[in-house]
């Protein structure tokens, strides 16, 4: 019985590595994490037969892309392992990837709050301003045809007044993977509008906590505790946001950003002073 022949695997001209040959040939396992240094040139693997008397046939060379990650994804990678995983394969056709991530990281506004002066809190509440802001990303790939597809969730709102306001939005977008640039975001948009009105009414003396005070002035006092106790302020204050921006992956830093949109951030209020007026009929009499 014939000594099956060998073949050695070498990757970028490195130490070969030897394996026993049977009836269908020879093959290696490589590690692709391990085995591979990730970059946007391919790596080379020469292949070299040698049969049982020792004769070494031609070499083949075989060209292996692992490309690095883009800081984007390494930033999720980093802080979550099952930001990226496999979800599967196709015989003939690659391997399927999907991928999921927030961006910015830290949310915008998580721990912003803007310092209302003492004499609008009670207008305008503790906290003003745009609540926490952030883009949900998830996306899947196939490694056979290199294309890929993400979509966008967009969560945002403001808050005023103790109260809050949601507006949401999406976006959706394509994507390659392969050379010369490894991961590449194709294009991408996204989108968010809203608008609301948040409605609070007032007793005069919580707005101008002074007047309280006045009421225990003769004459004036009076008139100052009648208008404490019947007059209030309804404030109304109506946020909206409307934006819509491209947006991609920075060739030079590898992460994401806007590349260029429109928006319109718009902010109206309106108050008005209601008095309760016990009896308010009116007569005219002719005489």
């Amino acid at each position: 019985m014939a000594h099956p022949g060998t073949a050695s695997f070498s990757v970028n001209g490195g130490a070969p590595i030897v394996e026993l040959g049977n009836s269908t040939g020879a093959s290696h396992v490589f590690n692709m994490g391990k085995d591979f240094i990730p970059s946007f040139a391919p790596s080379s693997v020469t292949i070299i037969p040698t049969n049982a008397e020792g004769q070494k046939g031609s070499s083949f060379i075989e060209y292996v892309y692992v490309f690095p990650h883009p800081t984007w994804l390494e930033k999720a990678v980093n802080a979550s392992s099952t930001s990226l995983k496999e979800t599967g394969d196709s015989p003939n056709s690659g391997i399927n990837i999907s991928f999921g991530l927030e961006v910015p990281t830290p949310h915008l506004g998580a721990k912003h709050k803007t310092n209302i002066p003492s004499w609008l809190t009670p207008i305008l509440g503790e906290r003003f301003g745009p609540k926490e802001t952030f883009i949900t990303i998830n996306g899947s790939i196939n490694t056979g045809s290199g294309i890929g597809n993400l979509n966008g969730y967009v969560q945002s709102g403001f808050e005023v007044q103790n109260k809050s306001v949601d507006f949401t939005g999406g976006g959706s977008g394509t994507f390659r993977l392969g050379p010369p640039k490894g991961w590449e975001i194709i294009d991408a948009t996204l989108f968010v509008s809203g608008t609301a009105t948040i409605t609070n009414e007032y007793k005069i003396d919580k707005i101008l906590p002074g007047f309280k005070k006045v009421e225990n002035v003769p004459v004036l006092g009076d008139m100052i505790k009648w208008l404490n106790q019947s007059a209030s302020l309804q404030w109304e204050i109506s946020p909206s946001l409307k934006l819509s921006a491209v947006w991609g992956q920075d060739e030079a830093t590898g992460d994401l950003g806007f590349k260029g949109g429109e928006g319109k951030v718009e902010l109206s209020t309106k108050g008005i002073l209601k008095i309760d007026i016990p009896n308010n009929n009116l007569s005219v009499r002719d005489g």
